[in-house]
């Protein structure tokens, strides 16, 4: 009996190794498991699970439970590791990637301990699945860049060339066409030692950031080469029907579209029914219905899609059909329910990263007619912003033409005299202050980025003052508030909340309802922190410390950071969803260096500022401006205002003199902080205050130019 048992699983092994999943199965269910010995039950058990997985089937947790249970105690590594792999498999296949992402890196660190570089790499790969679908983006490309190392180390040409391709579709998952297309074309000529199989999958998805860059033509000759591939492969067959599908709904093609969808959908439902070749084809038969005014079949697509996809956690899939929920509801005239469901398809984008459809999203709710002039004209700038950085002709066309229709019009305040001065001469910079204007009336968060002294703080109050928000403009320096005092500081405390509080008292959040709350350097605020401003951000609700009280609060977020935040991101020092929040809108301030246009005006200004009057002496305030632009300003604009300050009290107000001052005093950056750290007697606050950086930056600068007290 146990002779026969022995071979039993043999015989089901060699069906597994030639992926003859369902013969496996079959053979191991012929076998009573609890009658082997422990170290035999246990590879039965395994055995089971991976052929399970492999012909979709994820009811197993018992069998892997078991198989975890014995292989957790044992030295056997790598049959641990790839119990790890198989329970993340099935959390992935009903959709719980964060809990599978913890798995995958508790099966990585096994691979790890038995050297195994290729159990390494599959984790890798399976990582940067993971990785997308909780919108770590930067996170995903790096897993794919290291798992490419691995098999190009390994010396493993073929799979090394796979992975290129999975991070060709990252790419254009994510909005990334052209890096995309580069990636595609480097395996051009290897793809085609990979087999028929992969030539067909290869061709299928190189046609795609063609058709969604515009190039229909070349994306219909692409997906033509992978036809001769597909006999034999059904699963391709279904991928060649979509995508061929997709490239027609981009063409605008809609019943042709149909055609191909409804011809993938068929195959797809025989071989895989519960797979996230469902909910994509569905949708966008449900988009292609949309296109032939087919409202209902639309709706029914659509419905059935949305069941599949978020039983596997298909979050572009889900995020897509509340698209086509939120153009039902629009049609319908239901104009509350169709902006909700615009709005919460942008923020799955924004959050899982994919770019062009959120820009796509974007587009469409601007032109829905559910938002007001200056919502509208902040979806569209926002929406070009990507399609100009991509070239996206298509779609910059139809942004072109919404733009003539409607002209922006911005609700300025009557206080003209407050208005914060933004000196602009720079195309680039005049820009930025026009995408500021358009976006201001909407309740999008900006992201402000730059050096320290780039004006971040001055763009965060001149988008809230051309906005119409009636309420404060707040800011809450985060750097400077410990994690004791922050809570209280931003949400307020009741009475007796901690010693010393006397009396209730209201937060920054509080203050800033109806207005702006301006969170200035949110790069260096703590990961607990930042779990709670998250929170009261995606709910617009907060308790002040010490009380059970939910308080409502209607603000608009604008953050700024002198950071790399997607480096932060990366190196796990600032989480991915609330770098998403907050970045709906992204503006970053040039350095001033890079901003040469604009020294003339800005030292004029400046000028203005300190009581010098240039009455019409443009030759010497030139040559002011040429002795000043000459230097190096690592403080930029901040900086360029404290000397003119000072060249204007040297000078008692005389041009001639703050040229003569500022000619005389033309130091390097190093020699000039080696004088003010001697001056103000190496306080490196004061020595701070006097350049208009912030004390880090000289420490910095000290340990760069390696100055020594």
């Amino acid at each position: 009996m146990k002779l026969k048992t022995s071979q039993q699983i043999k015989q089901a092994t060699d069906l597994f190794l030639n992926k003859e999943y369902e013969r496996s199965i079959a053979t191991i269910e012929e076998i009573d498991l609890n009658e082997l010995p422990l170290k035999e039950q246990a590879f039965g058990n395994l055995l089971f699970c991976h052929a399970s997985l492999h012909v979709g089937i994820y009811d197993i947790e018992d069998e892997l439970e078991a198989a975890y249970k014995y292989y957790r105690n044992s030295s056997d590594n790598d049959k641990y590791a790839l119990v790890k792999y198989l329970q993340a498999w099935r959390l992935l296949s009903i959709g719980n990637h964060f809990d599978a992402r913890e798995v995958l890196i508790e099966s990585y660190a096994a691979y790890k301990r038995c050297e195994d570089l290729k159990g390494q790499a599959t984790i890798l790969n399976e990582l940067a699945f993971t990785a997308f679908q909780l919108g770590e983006v930067t996170h995903a490309v790096r897993y794919l860049r290291d798992c490419i190392k691995l098999y190009k180390q390994l010396n493993d040409r073929p799979n090394a060339t796979l992975i290129s391709m999975n991070l060709a579709l990252l790419f254009y998952s994510l909005g990334n066409l052209h890096d995309s297309k580069h990636e595609y074309a480097g395996i051009a000529k290897a793809i085609l030692d990979q087999g028929a199989k992969n030539c067909a999958i290869y061709f299928s998805h190189h046609a795609i950031p063609y058709a969604l860059l515009g190039e229909i033509d070349t994306a219909e000759e692409m997906i033509a080469k992978a036809v001769p591939y597909l006999d034999g492969f059904v699963r391709e067959q279904a991928i060649y029907h979509e995508n061929m599908g997709w490239i027609y709904l981009l063409d605008e093609e809609y019943e042709k579209a149909e055609k191909e969808l409804l011809k993938g959908l068929k195959i797809s439902l025989e071989i895989a029914p519960q797979s996230a070749l469902i909910p994509q084809i569905k949708r966008r038969l449900a988009d292609a219905c949309l296109g032939q005014d087919r409202e209902e079949e639309a709706r029914r697509y659509a419905d059935e899609a949305l069941i599949v996809a978020e039983k596997i956690g298909e979050k572009v899939e889900i995020a897509a059909c509340q698209r086509v929920y939120a153009r039902l509801e629009s049609l319908a005239g239901n104009m509350k329910k169709a902006r909700v469901l615009f709005e919460q398809a942008i923020d799955t984008f924004a959050l899982i990263g994919s770019r062009y459809e959120l820009a796509a999203t974007r587009y469409l709710a601007a032109v829905s007619g559910q938002y007001d002039n200056g919502q509208r004209q902040a979806l569209l700038y926002t929406a070009r912003q990507y399609f100009t950085e991509e070239k996206v002709t298509p779609y910059l066309k139809k942004i072109a033409a919404a733009f003539k229709s409607t002209p922006a019009t911005f609700p300025f305040k009557k206080r003209q005299d407050s208005a914060p001065v933004i000196v602009a001469v720079d195309p680039r910079v005049k820009q930025l202050v026009d995408l500021a204007e358009n976006i201001a009336p909407s309740n999008m968060s900006v992201l402000l980025t730059g050096a320290t002294g780039t004006g971040k703080d001055l763009m965060a109050e001149y988008i809230h003052f051309c906005s119409d928000r009636r309420g404060e403009f707040v800011m809450v320096n985060c750097p400077a508030l410990s994690e004791q005092l922050f809570e209280s500081e931003l949400f307020g405390h009741v009475r007796g909340a901690y010693t010393n509080a006397n009396k209730d008292r209201g937060g920054r959040l509080a203050k800033a309802d109806k207005g702006t709350l301006f969170l200035n350097e949110i790069g260096d605020l703590p990961l607990p922190l930042q779990a709670k401003i998250l929170t009261a951000i995606e709910t617009g609700r907060y308790e002040k410390v010490g009380s059970d009280q939910t308080v409502a609060v209607d603000c608009r977020i604008i953050a700024a950071t002198n950071h790399d935040i997607e480096e932060r991101v990366s190196e796990g020092f600032f989480r991915p969803d609330l770098f998403h929040r907050i970045n709906e809108v992204r503006i970053d301030l040039p350095a001033l260096d890079e901003r040469r246009e604009d020294m003339l005006e800005l030292t004029r200004y400046f000028l203005g500022l300190y009581g010098v009057k240039v009455n019409g002496d443009e030759e010497t305030l030139g040559d002011l401006t040429d002795v000043l632009a000459g230097r190096v300003w690592l403080g930029n604009i901040r900086q360029l205002k404290t000397e003119v300050k000072r060249l204007a009290l040297i000078g008692e107000g005389d041009l001639a003199q703050m040229v003569i001052e500022a000619s005389h005093n033309g130091e390097s950056d190093a020699e000039t902080l080696r004088r003010l750290l001697d001056q103000f007697d190496w306080n490196r606050r004061d020595v701070a205050r006097a350049l208009g950086v912030s004390e880090g930056t000289v420490r910095n600068r000290i340990r760069k130019y390696k100055i020594s007290d």
